[in-house]
C-alpha cells in the first residue's frame, strides 16, 4: 500500500463532459491542482474520507452502473469489491 494522507486533500475522479463521461483524477493540495493516476471511466459515484483513505463507491461507466469500490490512499488506487 502506498503512502497515506497526511494533509487535507480534495481528490476529484471522473464526471460528465459534454456528452461523454470522464476517467481523469485529480488532487488539490490547497494551492495546487496535480493529476494523479485514475482507476477508470466513472461519473455519480459518492465517497467518504476515512481519515487516511478515500473510498469511492458505485457510480456511472459508459456501458454500465457500477457497484464496486475502489479507495486511493494518497499514492495508489486499489479495488476493494
Amino acid at each position: 500500500m502506498g503512502s497515506s494522507f497526511t494533509e487535507k486533500v480534495v481528490v476529484l475522479w471522473g464526471g460528465v463532459g459534454i456528452g461523454v463521461e470522464l476517467g481523469d483524477a485529480w488532487k488539490w493540495e490547497g494551492t495546487n491542482w496535480s493529476q494523479i493516476p485514475s482507476p477508470g471511466v466513472r461519473s455519480d459515484g459518492a465517497a467518504i474520507d476515512t481519515g487516511s483513505t478515500i473510498i469511492f463507491f458505485g457510480g456511472d461507466g459508459p456501458s454500465a452502473h457500477y457497484n464496486d469500490v475502489q479507495a486511493f490512499d494518497g499514492a495508489t488506487w486499489s479495488r476493494k469489491s
